[in-house]
């Protein structure tokens, strides 16, 4: 069976579910293990060097490198319970305010209790912004819920694209995510400029091939406060 088929026990299709393919993964395991397994040598030399600079001379060194099959399993086994976003949704919405009051409704406990909750508009990340939760949703456990709006998504897009490429830009993803925060409050000037932007330009912004040339005012909420709260960006008209 095709492991990057979604349906793998069916007849094949040669389609994946995912940018990132299993047997991409699971080649990176076997490689890292070929890795690993080149040091052991080393690794049992140290352990021996150790036990004899204690006075145990007479140690017995073993050492091993798990296989890829002994890998999986065991994370499967232990690790995988563990993992708050096995499941997980997102909420893409139109303007900052559906953010603001999604947000609280979750955070009341509408899709159950709250484990965790990450302000990403107070804290960004490389620019990221949105509203992540992990809550205790019956039946399931612990899930993952993201919030954001959907020129927010469309910047997440360019931007992880550039950091796949190992390019991203932190001051053209701050510039474009402030862009879309500034029109996800309502500034039309924002939103215009937005909008005018190709998903080639925004990839160029992202990869800081190319500037922002900012012709949106300070407009009001988030995007108003966009100096003291977000910063390393300079708004001019």
């Amino acid at each position: 069976p095709d492991v990057d088929d979604p349906d793998p026990k069916g007849p094949p299709r040669g389609i994946s579910i995912e940018t990132t393919r299993l047997s991409d993964e699971l080649a990176s395991v076997i490689t890292r293990r070929a890795q690993w397994q080149a040091q052991l040598p080393r690794f049992k030399q140290a352990l021996q060097g150790v036990a004899q600079a204690q006075g145990a001379s007479q140690a017995r060194v073993l050492a091993r490198v798990k296989t890829p099959y002994s890998v999986v399993n065991k994370l499967l086994r232990k690790r995988l319970m563990t993992l708050t976003d096995t499941t997980g949704g997102m909420l893409i919405v139109s303007t900052a305010a559906e953010v603001r009051r999604l947000d609280a409704a979750i955070g009341a406990g509408a899709l159950g209790r709250v484990i965790e909750r990450v302000d990403f508009y107070k804290t960004p990340n490389a620019g990221y912004r949105a509203i992540h939760y992990i809550v205790d949703f019956p039946g399931i456990g612990p899930a993952e819920v993201q919030i954001k709006t959907v020129r927010l998504k469309v910047v997440q897009g360019a931007t992880h694209t550039a950091y796949k490429q190992g390019r991203l830009s932190v001051e053209g993803s701050e510039q474009l995510y402030l862009l879309a925060v500034a029109a996800d409050e309502g500034d039309p000037r924002a939103a215009a400029q937005f909008g005018a932007l190709t998903p080639v330009q925004m990839g160029a912004i992202a990869r800081g091939e190319r500037g922002l040339a900012v012709r949106w005012g300070q407009g009001r909420g988030l995007a108003a406060r966009g100096r003291d709260r977000y910063g390393r960006v300079t708004i001019r008209e």
